[in-house]
């Protein structure tokens, strides 16, 4: 079993490390074998047992770096910089998180309860840290993975996204600690034999519980609303130039027509769909025309300017084109909607004098379509739970996602996006109406489930039946209580590691003055 040796040569752990990478690449959504991620984090997590610190956070990091490196690819598009910075950024956060972990698990006593809990909770804390500050971002989390899987998914309506990362973790965790135990000498007992059969069957019983969560709700009262989207399926070639500005608008307007006879209370358009600088008399007459001719409420995205600033908005008319408030997008995208380093520093790169000065928005709003009330989240927002659940906590019952994922061409990202906003619904069991303009458009139940979906880059419109009920779950209602937790042990382990540290180094230095009296 020369494998799993302790004293395993160099391309072993290469080896270990990179089919970690390539199971996480494997498990991203849009893949046909997401189920993958349950085992994929194993075999890095067991190097993070049988590699001391400095080794550990290396062969993280270029674990991170094949993962991100596959889940970044669409970089390419604006050149093969943005690709690497995003690559190397992310798996930086990784290669922290292998380093934190191994820290640890040298620093424990030998094969205790805390050695099996210890790779999940780091890698949880891992991501929630990686999606802090303006920079921050969820991508690649492992509870994205789960997109498909919607018993599983209701977890989310109790822990947050969180709770599944840790979940699954837990269970490769459980995985590599076997490994270790069984193929390198690891003493074996029966509270780590215990604790690993527990984490093991821990995915059945949220299985089972999903299901009889979602067997409950098609019992439950609920009322239907009729939400219409459209999908112009324009590239970024034709959506940038202003030449084309009337084509565009023209074949929006025919779509919404088309959608309208459906008789939707609501129709969605996607993110930045009016072209130009909104407000202008052009943009005001044709987005009332819309409305009135359609007979019907309007969501249009357009960029406003307003007091000197630009804002990405989404606008909303009534049925007869007056216009009911506007939503600004809170979330911008660093190094797509503003520069988060001074503007001096733009003449750094020429891609950088393209990148526009956006101003974020400031309030959570919602608002009516006739008797129902719904929240708006614009692009990158979807990636970000507190955007959903505030407008949740609000009185939404139902949230339209407006995006514009034709940057990203025919990569992957569009899958993501569509996963994000699946997580997004059964964190806060509410209904969420995605409007792309090159795809993916779809409808999220309030479980999480995708229904209808409009494939990328196809034109096209859908209008549908929602089914309206009670929206908020415990996790609406107590944020993220899971890190709380997750914080707090890891607080515990870093105490009790330091101790045994500091025991550690009192008896070096006693058996040193012991051999130097001798």
């Amino acid at each position: 079993m020369f494998f799993f040796n302790l004293k395993s040569p160099f391309i072993i752990k290469v080896f270990l490390s990179s089919l970690a990478g390539f199971l996480l690449a494997y498990s991203q959504p849009g893949s046909p074998a997401q189920w993958t991620v349950w085992i994929a984090p194993a075999p890095l997590m067991l190097l993070w047992h049988i590699c001391r610190t400095k080794e550990s956070s290396a062969y993280s990091f270029f674990t991170g770096f094949l993962f991100f490196g596959t889940v970044h690819l669409w970089g390419n598009v604006f050149g093969w910089e943005v690709w690497l910075a995003m690559t190397i950024y992310q798996s930086l956060f990784l290669a922290a998180t292998g380093a934190a972990a191994s820290l640890l698990l040298h620093n424990l006593k030998e094969d205790t309860v805390h050695k099996i809990i210890v790779p999940a909770i780091c890698w949880t804390a891992g991501e929630h840290i990686k999606s802090l500050g303006p920079l921050g971002v969820n991508w690649g989390s492992l509870s994205y993975c789960h997109c498909n899987n919607i018993p599983i998914l209701q977890l989310a309506g109790i822990t947050g996204m969180y709770g599944l990362t840790f979940i699954t973790a837990g269970v490769s965790s459980s995985l590599a600690i076997t490994a270790k135990m069984l193929f390198t000498g690891g003493k074996k007992n029966m509270k780590a034999a215990i604790s690993i059969i527990a984490l093991l069957i821990l995915p059945l019983i949220v299985y089972i519980s999903g299901l009889i969560s979602i067997c409950l709700d098609r019992q439950s009262d609920f009322r239907i609303f009729k939400a219409g989207i459209i999908q112009p399926g324009f590239d970024m070639i034709t959506k940038k130039d202003p030449r084309r500005g009337r084509f565009i608008v023209k074949e929006q307007l025919r779509l919404a027509s088309e959608c309208a006879k459906e008789n939707p209370q609501i129709i969605i358009w996607p993110e930045t769909s009016i072209p130009g600088i909104f407000p202008n008399p052009y943009q005001e007459e044709f987005m009332k025309q819309a409305a009135i001719e359609s007979g019907c409420d309007m969501i249009f995205g357009a960029v406003r300017s307003e007091d000197g600033k630009e804002f990405n908005s989404a606008i909303i008319t009534d049925k007869k084109g007056s216009f009911k408030g506007i939503y600004s997008k809170r979330h911008l995208v660093p190094f797509g909607e503003y520069l988060p380093i001074p503007d001096k520093l733009r003449s750094i790169h020429p891609m950088m004098s393209l990148i526009p000065s956006l101003s974020p928005g400031t309030d959570c709003r919602v608002f009516k379509s006739g008797t129902t009330d719904f929240g708006i989240i614009i692009c990158f927002e979807s990636d970000f739970p507190q955007y959903a659940r505030e407008e949740t906590q609000k009185g939404a019952s139902f949230i339209a996602a407006i995006t514009n994922d034709g940057w990203f061409e025919h990569y992957s990202a569009a899958e993501h996006h569509a996963a994000w906003n699946s997580m997004r619904a059964a964190e806060n069991h509410i209904p969420i109406i995605q409007a792309a303009n090159s795809g993916i458009s779809m409808l999220a139940s309030s479980d999480g489930k995708i229904i209808k979906r409009i494939e990328l880059f196809n034109k096209g419109y859908r209008a549908e039946d929602i089914k309206i009920s009670r929206a908020g779950t415990f996790y609406t209602h107590t944020g993220n209580w899971i890190m709380l937790i997750c914080y707090a042990y890891l607080i515990i382990l870093i105490f009790a590691a330091a101790k045994n540290i500091k025991s550690a180094g009192k008896l070096r230095k006693k058996e040193a003055k012991n051999e130097k009296d001798s």
